[in-house]
């Protein structure tokens, strides 16, 4: 009789790497993570916190792995532009710097 594998035991650092494989296979396009800046932006600013981004998010995509993986993709994008690693690609006025 075939002895059966035992279960990989599930460990925060296991979930996260699904997770992460996970949001890094779902297919967005450049044009649906575009509208999907633009639908929070027609938030009011009260309203582009967290929740109105997921909530956003969910109603825009209809489908909560598509809207996971926008909000993480767009989380990083952010963090990216707020320390200045696009400048001359992202805002309006930059100075194109090349390397």
């Amino acid at each position: 009789m075939a002895r059966e594998k035992p279960k990989k035991k599930r460990t925060p650092r296991n979930f996260t790497a699904k997770m992460l494989r996970d949001i890094n296979s779902t297919k967005l396009t450049g044009a649906e993570l575009m509208e999907f800046a633009n639908e929070v932006h027609r938030l009011k600013p009260k309203d582009r916190d967290f929740e109105g981004r997921a909530i956003t998010a969910i109603r825009f995509f209809e489908n909560s792995d598509r809207a996971m993986s926008a909000m993480f993709r767009m989380e990083a994008l952010a963090r990216i532009v707020s320390q200045g690693r696009l400048e001359g690609w992202t805002k309006p006025g930059d100075k194109i710097k090349c390397l």
